[in-house]
């Protein structure tokens, strides 16, 4: 008896996810030049040709974990800029969330670091990056432009002061993959950057 199509997705949904976690390791440490759809599907342990099944190239992978992590970053900031509370409220919920993010997902930062960087990658995945970076430092940017209007942050110019920030948190990923261990770094200490005493 063939399997329900809501069960036949469900499996696919499951192995795409673990080939995009495998992958994502490599990607991480080895960047896309350096990563093989066979290695993988090594990692993720499936045949090369599930994998291929799945996804086009390793490219149209890394594309899509590119994808991934812009959106969250954009999600995550712009739920700060849309949620109830003061500005200094929504600015310790936002770096608490991308604190969080950093630990759990640094491969993701990472991998976007090398979008950036890399020779390998492609104007549209690039372009992706820049275009995501640009809509979460222009909302960050308001909500620190509303905190200034309210008394609540330090002034100065709202767009230097929301890329101090994004900066601080791309920091505290490259601390996270570290091979000694960083201090613990708490919102309310970055936050203390931005809040007039």
């Amino acid at each position: 008896m063939p399997r329900p199509a809501s069960e036949n997705r469900r499996i696919r949904d499951e192995r795409q996810e673990h080939i995009l976690r495998a992958a994502a390791g490599l990607f991480a440490r080895k960047g896309l030049m350096a990563t093989t759809i066979a290695e993988i599907a090594a990692t993720a342990q499936v045949s090369h040709g599930l994998a291929y099944h799945y996804f086009a190239s390793k490219e149209e992978i890394f594309r899509l974990l590119v994808m991934r992590a812009m959106q969250g970053t954009e999600r995550v900031v712009h739920e700060a800029h849309v949620r109830e509370g003061t500005v200094s409220e929504r600015l310790r919920w936002l770096i608490s969330e991308m604190i969080d993010g950093a630990r759990r997902s640094a491969n993701y930062m990472l991998i976007v670091q090398q979008a950036i960087i890399s020779e390998a990658v492609s104007a549209e995945v690039r372009e992706l990056v820049l275009q995501g970076a640009q809509n979460s430092l222009d909302l960050l940017s308001e909500l620190f432009r509303e905190g200034q209007d309210n008394d609540e942050i330090i002034s100065g110019d709202a767009r230097q002061l929301a890329m101090l920030l994004l900066s601080c948190v791309q920091g505290i990923v490259a601390g996270a993959v570290m091979p000694f261990k960083q201090p613990d770094i708490e919102a309310e200490t970055m936050l203390r950057l931005f809040l007039k005493r």
